[in-house]
């Protein structure tokens, strides 16, 4: 299961985030998000939900130091991102 937070993401001059206590910026709200043992997707979408404005795709590829790797789509281009533990 996966439940997440808050966010905060800044793409091509523009910044968004899910409240003051993440930084300042538009609002999204997680529209949704899920996690097994293989990815964790996550799209972040205006308040109304009705349009994505950030999306998460992450995969395991069972690298101990960068465990997880993928892209976060936003303003229309597309980020490489690797996340490690700690």
């Amino acid at each position: 299961m996966l439940y997440v937070i808050g966010a905060y993401a800044q793409a091509d001059g523009t910044t968004w985030s899910t409240g003051p206590e993440r930084g300042e910026g538009i609002p999204f709200v997680v529209g949704q998000a899920f996690a097994d043992d293989q990815q964790v997707l996550v799209d972040l979408t205006d308040p109304n939900m009705e349009t994505v404005l950030v999306s998460v795709r992450l995969r395991f590829d069972g690298d101990e130091d960068w465990p997880l790797t993928g892209t976060v789509a936003a303003n229309g281009a597309t980020y490489p991102v690797r996340c490690g533990e700690g």
